[in-house]
């Protein structure tokens, strides 16, 4: 189930000593701005839900704790300390305080995130089995009748909707990808496709081979039935650094621009494989991407001898080039939420072409994804800290309400929590999520005060062994965001039966306030 806020700080305390990060607005009386500052902390707060509890919240008067104030050194009112920083003073724009919040929750999961446990490392070995059984000669499915494969925009809608939470959630993704790279079954598939690795001598013979394996990857990935991508090609290649090129990346294929990279997830895993292949460091960045206009990817790829020599030769440039400025021409005047939902509408809208309408997102190789690959990069995030269940959710419930938006137009009358769930039932068993291959069905019912979703076949857990934790925690985010703007009150969802937990299928509780 998703973690209420005090069995997050509960595991919080138990794992990492953790300690609630402090959090204080600064007001006055006479402060004309502090009102709606602390209207919006205020608004912050529930949108955060359980992860609310991981900040000690106070609101000080200036006038009256000089001495606080003088300590910050606070000059202009209000003030926004978090940690032990003032992270913003005088007039703020309109959700700058969710972001500063959503920047330190995201960087403290980061953080932790950079050694997995040994549960995640296990269940990143496990989806890798998984993948090689369901792709091998067995062809032993994961799911016995929806098939191994999802549409690449469910891959999407969980990357963006993260990535939308604050513009550090790509460092979360990037490691996360690294974790993978380093521990799943990749590295055996790269020597297999290139047997020069099994020569190499010395450090730049390992580096030039290991790309070379790399992009072999790419290249095979169709014939080996993942489809993460179409093909990838070397563009330049040395002894401590290369550029590859991979096409039709099924995490940003058909993405509108949004004047950043959308692949963090990809550069990370090329960089833990590399380095689990050289046993060297190596940084990964993506320098082209759909969400920057283009229309392929490429990561820069180098030794980190290399990127710490370039970081002391030339500090990084403070201007903008002409594309990038013409970019955020064009984005200034939308916010970082609004940017990025206006993306997810775009990708709702995709999923209707390609499956409904028979129009592929990407050429040259189909739209769907073994389900690994989600599970690898999302299901995952869970086990590695206890706080991205709650991120899930939030990033699920988001695009719950886009759904609603786009799928329940026509309502016009709030419905009744039974009418609510009829709907959703409908929507979840329609040729929208069945051809997409999201789950196999969805089956709803009254009991009590509650209402109840099994969902059969759930491409987030399927095939994930018993780990004591549930972990569909964006399907369940989802649920709650479509039953919430449907019915027009406060929806609480979560899961009580998952793979996760031994389960044979995913169970959904809702309660409305």
């Amino acid at each position: 189930m998703v973690q209420t806020e005090k069995s997050i700080e509960s595991d919080l305390r138990e794992i990492y000593n953790f300690v609630p990060t402090r959090v204080i607005l600064f007001t006055s009386e006479h402060c004309v701005h502090c009102k709606r500052a602390k209207e919006e902390l205020e608004r912050s707060l529930i949108q955060l839900g359980d992860l609310s509890g991981m900040f000690h919240i106070s609101i000080l008067d200036v006038e009256e704790e000089e001495h606080l104030g003088s300590y910050y050194n606070v000059i202009s009112l209000p003030a926004l300390v978090v940690g032990d920083i003032v992270v913003d003073q005088g007039p703020m724009e309109s959700g700058a305080i969710s972001s500063h919040l959503w920047k330190n929750i995201i960087s403290s999961s980061t953080e932790r995130i950079k050694a997995p446990d040994g549960i995640t490392r296990e269940m990143l070995v496990d989806t890798s089995i998984n993948l090689l059984q369901s792709v091998g000669e067995e062809g032993k499915r994961i799911r016995p009748n929806m098939g191994d494969y999802v549409h690449c925009s469910h891959l999407q809608l969980r990357s963006l909707s993260i990535l939308a939470l604050d513009e550090i959630a790509g460092s979360l993704l990037y490691n996360l990808g690294k974790a993978m790279g380093k521990v799943g079954g990749y590295s055996g598939w790269v020597f297999a496709l290139n047997p020069s690795l099994l020569r190499a001598v010395n450090k730049a013979e390992y580096f030039t081979e290991g790309v070379r394996g790399v992009e072999r990857l790419y290249d095979h990935d169709m014939s080996l039935g993942l489809y993460s991508a179409r093909d990838a090609r070397l563009v330049h290649l040395e002894d401590d650094n290369a550029l590859l090129r991979v096409n039709e990346s099924a995490l940003s294929t058909g993405v509108p621009a949004v004047g950043e990279s959308l692949c963090h997830y990809e550069a990370g895993k090329i960089s833990g494989l590399l380095e689990a292949i050289t046993s060297e460091e190596t940084v990964v960045f993506e320098s082209s991407c759909w969400g920057m206009g283009d229309r392929s990817c490429q990561f820069e790829i180098m030794s980190k001898e290399r990127y710490d020599r370039l970081r002391e030769d030339k500090a990084k440039k403070e201007d903008v080039t002409p594309e990038e400025e013409k970019e955020g021409e064009e984005l200034r005047y939308l916010t970082r939420p609004e940017v990025f939902t206006t993306l997810l509408k775009t990708i709702l809208r995709n999923i209707n072409v390609s499956v409904l309408e028979g129009r592929e997102i990407r050429s040259g190789v189909m739209d769907h994804v073994h389900i690994t690959a989600l599970q690898q990069q999302f299901t995952v995030l869970k086990l590695a800290d206890p706080i991205d269940g709650a991120l899930m959710y939030a990033a699920g419930k988001k695009v719950g309400g886009l759904i609603q938006k786009t799928e329940f137009r026509t309502v016009k009358n709030t419905p009744s929590p039974k009418e609510a769930m009829t709907l959703i039932e409908r929507l979840f068993n329609s040729p929208l999520f069945l051809l997409s291959r999201d789950h196999l069905k969805c089956e709803g019912k009254t009991k009590k005060d509650e209402i109840l979703f099994r969902v059969l076949e759930c491409a987030d857990a399927s095939g994930i062994s018993n780990v004591g934790l549930p972990l569909c925690d964006y399907k369940a985010g989802v649920l709650a965001g479509i039953m919430e703007k449907l019915t027009k009150s406060h929806v609480t969802a979560q899961e009580t039966k998952c793979p996760g937990l031994g389960n044979k299928y995913c169970e959904f509780s809702l309660t409305m306030d």
